[in-house]
């Protein structure tokens, strides 16, 4: 949508951003939990680019949206695989950054799809003086597989991110910092 062509509230008014900018400062976690249609998507791609310039330039913030990984259901690999990639378009489109592409091919075979989300994201972080910070999209509805919950356990392992389960019936979006 072109927001010039239409009645938009402006995406960041959607939030309590200095609340959203304080947690983010903390190191902590949030979560947007709202209707289908609310513009959490919208919140979150303008946060992301707020983070990555400016004042707050000192982060290096990509959007992922996992629903990439919804079609293999319950084959935890194919996924991963499908959540990686996502992540490494995003990274190189967001960041120019090609670390990403470079690291998961490699340690999906030797993490397994449990652990390889976690490994990238660790050894991103090490190779950059930025803090990071990841958000994560998903409609609940339609991830409540093993699959996406190990997504998720994987993220949250040992502090790397922060992340949060799905609630059924609602859509909602993870914001999480690394590092």
């Amino acid at each position: 949508m072109v927001a010039a062509d239409h009645y938009c509230v402006p995406a960041l008014e959607r939030l309590d951003l200095s609340e959203v900018l304080s947690l983010i400062g903390t190191k902590r976690y949030f979560v947007l939990h709202a209707p289908r249609q609310t513009g959490k998507t919208s919140a979150l791609l303008a946060l992301r680019d707020l983070l990555n310039a400016g004042a707050h330039g000192r982060y290096r913030c990509v959007y992922v949206n996992v629903e990439a990984g919804q079609a293999a259901r319950e084959n935890q690999a194919e996924a991963m695989r499908a959540t990686l990639s996502e992540l490494e378009v995003e990274a190189e489109a967001t960041l120019d950054d090609p670390l990403p592409a470079t690291l998961w091919p490699r340690l999906l075979d030797r993490a397994g799809p449990l652990g390889v989300l976690r490994q990238v994201l660790t050894r991103w972080a090490q190779a950059t003086r930025r803090s990071g910070m990841w958000t994560i999209s998903r409609t609940a509805a339609h991830t409540r597989s093993n699959t996406a919950m190990n997504a998720s356990s994987s993220v949250r392992s040992r502090r790397t991110v922060s992340a949060t389960r799905s609630c059924r019936y609602s859509a909602n979006a993870v914001a999480s910092k690394y590092r």
